[in-house]
């Protein structure tokens, strides 16, 4: 069942930001928003421990960011599978209320996602593949310009996740096998050279 689409998915409290300030509980809350999971896949995935990946889910629960879907029994213990109960990320509102030093660990926690998943691209040598997008643009802009830009890129993200909406409807009605991909989109203002 996919994520609550009626809610409106905004970002305000202060606590969320908190949680998603800690790499495993933003990698978490990515998968829970994506698909129901448990904590020992999460674990696995990220080469933890279930007890320390526990910790973290149980926070997000505490939160109120994610719920229990489903538990299921497997060799005597319960496995308790979590959903988003809402699609959570910061929208430019948002983001502007935040404190300096929390804007920072979210960004920094984003790049070291970012990087994990390069590296697992590289490791496998899915990076080789002719069907992915790579691309470095530097531009000068204006204020409008950059505003225009910043506006591209939200309308880019939205449409990215409809087609992922789209893609899971698509995906529980096949025995197609779904393609994992990483798509990152960056901007950021660089500090101005000498002589510019």
């Amino acid at each position: 069942m996919p994520v609550n689409q009626e809610a409106k998915p905004r970002l305000v409290d202060e606590r969320l930001v908190a949680a998603l300030s800690h790499e495993t509980r933003a990698h978490a809350l990515t998968v829970f928003t994506e698909r129901p999971a448990s904590t020992k896949e999460i674990a696995a995935e990220l080469k933890e421990s279930v007890s320390a990946v526990w910790y973290h889910v149980d926070k997000l629960v505490k939160l109120g960011c994610i719920e229990l879907v489903r538990s299921e029994k497997r060799r005597g213990a319960m496995e308790h599978f979590y959903r988003a109960t809402v699609r959570h990320f910061l929208d430019a509102e948002a983001w502007k209320t935040l404190p300096g030093r929390s804007r920072l660990t979210i960004t920094m926690g984003i790049l070291r996602s970012i990087s994990g998943d390069v590296d697992e691209a590289v490791r496998a040598k899915t990076v080789e593949s002719t069907e992915n997008h790579l691309s470095r643009t530097l531009l000068m802009l204006d204020r409008e310009g950059w505003e225009e830009s910043n506006a591209l890129l939200d309308e880019t993200l939205e449409g990215l996740l409809e087609i992922r909406e789209k893609s899971a409807v698509r995906l529980a009605k096949s025995d197609e096998q779904p393609i994992r991909a990483s798509v990152s989109m960056m901007e950021f203002q660089l500090p101005s050279r000498a002589g510019s």
